[in-house]
């Protein structure tokens, strides 16, 4: 089946996927805080991952090549979900989970696959969508108190052993994302 399109071209990003188990974690950890918030709108856990880069509208094998290329011989980092935050933007917000390496070597490895993703370093801040909202301050206001209790939030530790380049696909009911090629990390 070919990618997701819009005008014919897909929209590709490089992102990390955390495993199942952090995945779950994160969902529990989630539960009261949605409760709480039930006008923001959650991300399905599908939808969950970390984004390296945002490549717009562009061929799947060239970026595809491109990363094979600078990914060569990049160990796979071990990451953990951390913490908390939002921002804003243009239409609303989002509420966010931290992404970091369980040590230095780890963040060093974040680093690494950002950069070789394309990312630009002076604005790359990794972390995991989990809600958005349309403008308004109070829903803003109450949005950032659900960030302060997730905080202290930590998940369990995994290994980011392969770059997913995904497309993106927008429909009335939010993004379908689409796994088109995995390009594996070296794990020691």
């Amino acid at each position: 089946m070919p990618a997701p399109t819009l005008c014919g071209v897909p929209r590709l990003f490089t992102a990390l996927v955390p495993d199942d188990a952090v995945l779950r974690d994160l969902a529990t950890a989630l539960r009261p805080v949605q409760a709480a918030l039930p006008e923001a709108r959650w991300e399905p856990v599908e939808r969950w991952h970390v984004t390296l880069c945002f490549h717009g509208q562009a061929e799947v094998a060239d970026i595809t090549a491109e990363l094979r290329e600078n990914a060569r011989g990049l160990a796979a980092p071990t990451l953990r979900l951390a913490g908390a935050g939002t921002f804003q933007n243009p239409s609303g917000g989002v509420v966010w989970i931290g992404v970091a390496g369980v040590d230095s070597a780890g963040d060093q490895g974040l680093n690494r696959l950002a950069e070789a993703s394309g990312a630009d370093m002076g604005r790359f801040s990794g972390h995991l969508t989990v809600a958005r909202w349309k403008d308004g301050r109070p829903l803003a206001r109450r949005c950032r108190e659900v960030a302060g209790e997730l905080a202290d939030y930590v998940s369990p530790a995994w290994t980011a052993t392969d770059l997913v380049v995904m497309s993106s696909q927008l429909s009335p009911r939010g993004p379908r994302y689409t796994v088109e090629e995995r390009v594996a990390l070296r794990v020691p």
